[in-house]
């Protein structure tokens, strides 16, 4: 996947060890209320993570990118 690099962040691909970085968004409402209607209900620690596994693995269509800081590529 191409990134997008801007002077604080960037747009990278999805990594396994952003799990734990989706877990502490996925299920705060004040932040998917803006996002794709795959959180409108609750994910638990196991529908997060085959969520992400599924992009990772290519099984699904949905295309997404993780808005990172530029300097650690972390979330």
């Amino acid at each position: 996947m191409p990134r997008l690099i801007g002077n604080r962040v960037i747009l990278r691909e999805y990594r396994k060890e952003d799990l734990k970085f989706m877990r502490q968004w996925c299920n705060d409402p004040e932040i998917v209320d803006n996002l794709s209607d795959i959180f409108l209900f609750q994910h638990t620690v196991n529908g997060t993570e085959q969520y992400l596994n599924s992009i990772l693995e290519g099984n699904t269509e949905q295309k997404g990118f993780v808005i990172a800081h530029k300097d650690t590529s972390k979330e």
